[in-house]
């Protein structure tokens, strides 16, 4: 392997590596903001209860702050909650974005255990594929492992 061919799957190793830690982190923050949510469900019989004395009391001047203020916090708790939750999903694979001939995604192997074949209930059985043909995937070229590490930074940065 030349210099040039060396830099550029250590750049692409790099690049991979730090969006692979930038997903990390996100998903961390992500989830710490959805633990900060879930501590008013653990609350909800006394927060219910104090809606409820408030609700009651005959002064217009607390019913007039104190009802759109619980409204504002109930609909931004509820856009919060949502908003994590699509931020935490997947929209679908990354894969499906990329145009063109793509490789075979060896990075993860995702073509071993293909997603369709994982069902809630009940799996389906997985064809089984040689280990030597696995390996001499590997074994084809220095390009098509550059072509994998392309893809798989493409698909990282999609995600």
């Amino acid at each position: 392997m030349n210099d040039n061919n060396n830099l550029t799957f250590q750049f692409l190793l790099s690049s991979i590596q730090d969006i692979q830690n930038t997903i990390r982190a996100i998903d961390a923050k992500i989830f710490a903001f959805f633990v900060i949510l879930i501590i008013p469900l653990t609350k909800l019989s006394t927060i219910i209860s104090t809606i409820m004395i408030v609700a009651q009391n005959k002064s217009w001047y607390i019913l007039f702050w104190a009802v759109p203020l619980i409204f504002v916090f109930c609909i931004s708790w509820i856009i919060s909650f949502y908003a994590s939750y699509k931020a935490i999903i997947s929209r679908d694979n990354p894969a499906d974005r990329i145009d063109g001939v793509l490789p075979d995604g060896l990075y993860y192997g995702s073509f071993l255990f293909p997603e369709k074949s994982f069902r809630l209930l009940r799996p389906k059985a997985i064809k089984s594929i040689k280990f030597e043909d696995y390996v001499n995937q590997f074994k084809n070229s220095l390009e098509k492992l550059l072509d994998e590490l392309v893809f798989e930074q493409m698909k990282l940065v999609y995600i």
